[in-house]
């Protein structure tokens, strides 16, 4: 399988050693898009304290959508890899598609700013995440936890099964 097929098709299997290869490489490249990103985007201000809670949304939000770009940059390569490898366990991308699902939902509210809230903090005001916030965020945590043990650690079927030859051979 080509690497660029690895990336951009949903069809067939792949072993943990290749998912953690191209895992890898898209974590890389994931880093320099998001830093690049946020140098342009989002360095207005250093400062995580602002005298106006307005001022503590617009500088969370600034970084909220360098999220959002490289989410939706990377999502297709990122969950072709990802159901890939589900398929090696027999298994289809349900799992995968509900981790992407939910952090879609993660950045929605936060771009909507359903997910901060502002407090105090004497001297001015930080951006903090809402209760229903910090749900959203602990079950994307808990959904992308099991898609690592899933996809990483544990060993594909062997032989070969309805989505194609066992990659180990």
């Amino acid at each position: 399988m080509s690497p660029l097929s690895l990336y951009t098709s949903y069809g067939g299997r792949i072993g943990r050693r290749t998912w953690w290869i191209y895992t890898l490489v898209l974590g890389v490249a994931v880093v320099i898009v998001a830093v690049v990103l946020a140098l342009t985007i989002a360095n207005n201000d250093p400062a995580t304290t602002f005298i106006e809670p307005d001022a503590a949304i617009a500088y969370a939000l600034r970084h909220v959508w360098v999220n959002v770009i490289v989410f939706v940059l990377f999502l297709v390569p990122w969950t072709a890899l990802a159901v890939k490898r589900r398929h090696d366990r027999s298994a289809n991308g349900l799992l995968v598609w509900i981790a992407a699902g939910l952090t879609a939902i993660f950045l929605g509210m936060q771009v909507t700013g359903l997910f901060y809230t502002t407090t105090s903090l004497g001297d001015g005001f930080v951006a903090v995440p809402t209760l229903a916030g910090s749900i959203v965020s602990g079950a994307v945590v808990v959904a992308d936890f099991v898609l690592l043990v899933v996809l990483g650690f544990l060993r594909g079927d062997p032989g070969p099964n309805m989505h194609g030859a066992d990659p180990l051979g």
